[in-house]
């Protein structure tokens, strides 16, 4: 209780401060509603770092793309209950986007890449294997893509990586990382 007590007043003060441009919030277990007050208040965010926000759903990342109209990049790592869908309609302002050990699933991925600006995308660690049609996917959303870094790549056929090719005009890193983790990395320029 006392730690729950003292998480509030910390939260409640860094509500306080709405000039952040910059958040990195690290094993806090916010809940969509923190976030939502985070947005809410703090409208000139540029970026902001998620790690262990076990309690956040798509409807506060929705929230939080929708109302911080200067956010342009978002790490999120460990957050259990992002499928991706929240990112539906996300600004073009959003150019840079890590996802690690979140629940994406692959039919989402058309929502994260809806925006069209991203230029920085890493889908590592913890999301399903990647297929020809998600990679496909990727590449027509991501036109401005400089760096890909993707895991699970085994199931993808070589017309997934020539759709890359031809679309990510600008794609400067391809970085692959296998099961165990070991990554192929392919500099274009």
């Amino acid at each position: 209780m006392v730690q729950e007590y003292r998480y509030r007043s910390v939260f409640n003060d860094f509500l306080l401060v709405t000039s952040f441009k910059k958040i990195r919030l690290l094993h806090f277990d916010l809940t969509d509603k923190d976030l939502e007050a985070i947005a809410k208040r703090c409208l000139l965010l540029e970026k902001v770092e998620l790690t262990c926000g076990r309690l956040i759903t798509d409807s506060s990342i929705s929230f939080l793309l929708q109302n911080c109209c200067h956010l342009g990049t978002l790490h999120l790592h460990y957050c259990d209950n992002i499928t991706g869908i929240g990112f539906l309609g996300c600004p073009e302002t959003l150019t840079n986007l890590k996802a690690d050990y979140c629940k994406l699933t692959p039919e989402r991925i058309s929502a994260i890449v809806s925006g069209g600006g991203l230029e920085y995308l890493r889908l590592c660690r913890g999301v399903p294997k990647f297929k020809t049609e998600t990679i496909m996917t990727i590449s027509k959303g991501c036109p401005l893509l400089k760096e890909l870094s993707l895991s699970d790549c085994e199931e993808v056929e070589p017309e997934g990586w020539q759709t890359i090719g031809q679309n990510c005009k600008y794609l400067e890193r391809l970085y692959v990382f296998d099961e165990e983790g070991y990554e192929s990395f392919v500099q274009w320029k």
